[in-house]
């Protein structure tokens, strides 16, 4: 019988976060004049979604083969948004 989890509530959960970094991105956003939510958003979101993928990883269960290089793909997506902000300030 199948898990809860391996039902694919990873991605369930990742358009959950999805959701909740465009509504931050978008609340700080409201004021800024530099128009750089959206790159706030997408940064909010790929380092929450590499923070989740890592905790998953560690888990007792399996996942999936490909849950590594995502937690991965997601923290380099999240250096390479941090860096214009960073260089920006």
């Amino acid at each position: 019988m199948l898990t809860w989890r391996a039902q694919g509530s990873s991605s369930a959960e990742s358009a959950g976060i999805a959701l909740i970094s465009l509504g931050l991105g978008c609340w700080m956003g409201r004021q800024d004049a530099s128009c750089s939510w959206p790159i706030s958003a997408m940064l909010i979101y790929n380092a929450l979604v590499a923070i989740y993928l890592t905790l998953v990883g560690f888990g007792t269960e399996f996942v999936g083969i490909l849950l590594w290089p995502r937690a991965a793909l997601h923290a380099a997506l999240t250096a390479l948004l941090a860096y214009p902000l960073i260089e920006t300030r």
